[in-house]
């Protein structure tokens, strides 16, 4: 599990794929904050993750539809199959690299409540909860794109599923 965790999440960021859905989250995020919280005065940062959810549409389809794709159409699940780990140890290595690549922009974000907090009254507690519900929303829809890409045999396929079912349980 640690061997297929180490590899995805190098894959993720030796290519372009990770490092611009996190630059998107980021941005898009900044631009909801800088919108709602400090130029509108809000200080609820649960708006502005309310707001971005549908980051989900977008980022998790983008994210998920190359994990077991890539595997099948490279044929190096063959030899994943064959080795020591056990096929839950390939599944959970894979879930928890994208879950890091996904928690990365979120722990960026997580400066957001700190910046409300120097400038005014912020509840701290509630804006971190909403954060930490933020990731878990994110870690369940990467659950279902993890599915999605292990049911087909093309990645535009597997994102667009992904995509469909995400857009029916949001």
């Amino acid at each position: 599990m640690k061997a297929v965790y180490k590899k995805d999440l190098k894959s993720a960021f030796t290519g372009m794929i990770g490092w611009v859905l996190c630059a998107f989250v980021v941005v898009v995020v900044g631009l909801y904050f800088t919108a709602i919280c400090l130029q509108s005065g809000y200080a609820d940062f649960s708006l502005v993750l309310y707001n971005t959810t549908f980051i989900f549409l977008v980022v998790v389809p983008l994210l998920t539809m190359r994990s077991i794709v890539e595997e099948r159409r490279q044929k190096t699940d063959q030899l994943l199959l064959t080795s020591r780990a056990s096929i839950a140890g390939i599944v959970w290595g894979k879930y928890l690299a994208l879950v890091t690549v996904y928690a990365i922009p979120l722990a960026i974000v997580g400066i957001c409540p700190l910046v409300m907090r120097a400038y005014g009254s912020v509840s701290l507690a509630r804006s971190y909860a909403a954060l930490l519900a933020f990731f878990l929303m994110g870690a369940a829809a990467i659950a279902i794109g993890l599915f999605m890409s292990s049911l087909t045999e093309n990645q535009i396929i597997a994102a667009v599923c992904t995509f469909g079912s995400l857009l029916f349980c949001i």
